[in-house]
């Protein structure tokens, strides 16, 4: 990569890593007001710390660390829900690295909520093509270099309503370190594939009547969100995105319960390949690689059975259907694809619902192994 492209990646990481800071570190500050204001409870929490070792063949054996803290700032009730701050950082024998912390604060006994996302990593992607037909024949491999930030205030509209409205900041700098020299990618036929800057605002707006923010087992959580790319925000290209995520978790038995989630992301505009909506990976279509199918817009329907099995240990099954496509009259049901699996969860945190995950899941003619902090969804 050229040395000009480092030298941005790396701003722009000192840019979001001091942008974090004080975004992470802000609602500590505000809860040590509260606790001056005359608050009744203390700070508690509990952390775990995790290793990290696998292997695949795009990064050989990789080793690293993850954890999650769960706790609630001074000044808050009791009985009001959990904040979180999760963490993973990994190095892999191929030089790759990621390392990613997301905060999600409650703050004045719900009536804020903090949420974050920062990612700095040099890892691996593939390239299919764009749509929802591509071949695996069409495989390019390429790295890129990314540093990401996402950092959203939603305020509650009235108490007791739990429904909240806010703004999302997203900034994403990235530059393509390796790739096929005589693939798509380094012909410069794809928008996007010498790197730049997207940089967006937007408004959104959720509906959360969960029993539990880690694992529910009743209730809905339904959010939409709209942001602009542009030049003004700094952004170098500029379009729009749209989203639409409804969930809802229906108690069974004594103490199973069914999870059902359908989401949209549309984009309009000049998105550069690395931003399209794409199903894979660890949330969405389990079983296909991340962004093995991208396009202008996405949609897809997932179910997942959750029951406990002993001590801190559960299952799950889960299955999902979806695909990518142009635009929206374009999705086609004929054409979804399927994906299907299962997994073991480990309640890190007991009393607050906390859990780390390893599932596994199979699309047609593709599988993935996933092990993460949280539920998919």
């Amino acid at each position: 990569m050229r040395t000009e492209n480092k030298m941005m990646v790396r701003r722009a990481a000192l840019f979001c890593a001091g942008l974090s800071f004080v975004f992470i570190g802000l609602p500590f500050f505000l809860s040590a007001q509260q606790a001056e204001e005359g608050a009744t409870t203390g700070k508690t929490g509990s952390f775990i710390f995790m290793p990290i070792v696998y292997y695949s063949p795009e990064t050989r054996w990789a080793a690293g660390v993850g954890g999650i803290w769960t706790f609630r700032p001074k000044g808050t009730a009791a009985q009001s829900r959990p904040s979180a701050l999760s963490f993973v950082a990994y190095y892999t024998q191929n030089k790759q690295y990621m390392i990613t912390a997301k905060p999600e604060i409650y703050l004045a006994n719900e009536a804020y909520f903090l949420a974050g996302n920062l990612e700095v990593s040099r890892y691996p992607g593939r390239f299919y093509g764009i749509g929802g037909e591509t071949p695996d024949a069409n495989r390019e491999d390429f790295t890129p270099y990314q540093v990401s930030l996402e950092a959203a205030v939603w305020r509650k509209v009235a108490p007791r309503s739990g429904i909240y409205a806010g703004l999302v900041y997203n900034f994403d700098h990235y530059a393509i370190a390796e790739f096929d020299p005589a693939g798509r990618l380094a012909a410069g036929e794809i928008s996007g594939t010498n790197g730049g800057i997207t940089s967006g605002l937007g408004v959104q707006c959720k509906w959360d009547d969960r029993d539990n923010v880690f694992t529910p087992r009743r209730g809905r959580q339904f959010s939409f969100s709209a942001s602009l790319y542009h030049s003004l925000f700094g952004s170098r290209f500029n379009f729009a995105k749209i989203q639409l995520d409804l969930r809802q978790f229906f108690p069974l038995f004594k103490s199973h319960a069914l999870a059902l989630q359908g989401i949209v992301r549309t984009t309009m505009g000049n998105v550069p390949f690395i931003a399209l909506p794409k199903i894979g990976g660890d949330s969405v279509m389990r079983g296909y690689y991340s962004g093995r199918y991208r396009d202008k817009t996405m949609a897809a329907l997932q179910a997942e059975y959750r029951l406990p099995l002993v001590w801190r240990l559960g299952l799950v099954a889960f299955g999902g259907f979806g695909d990518v496509a142009p635009d929206l009259g374009h999705l086609a049901p004929g054409r979804f694809k399927f994906t299907g699996g299962g997994g073991i969860r480990f309640k890190v945190d007991p009393k607050e619902g906390a859990v780390i995950r390893f599932d596994v899941g199979f699309g047609k003619g593709v599988s993935g192994i996933y092990f993460t902090a949280g539920e998919a969804f």
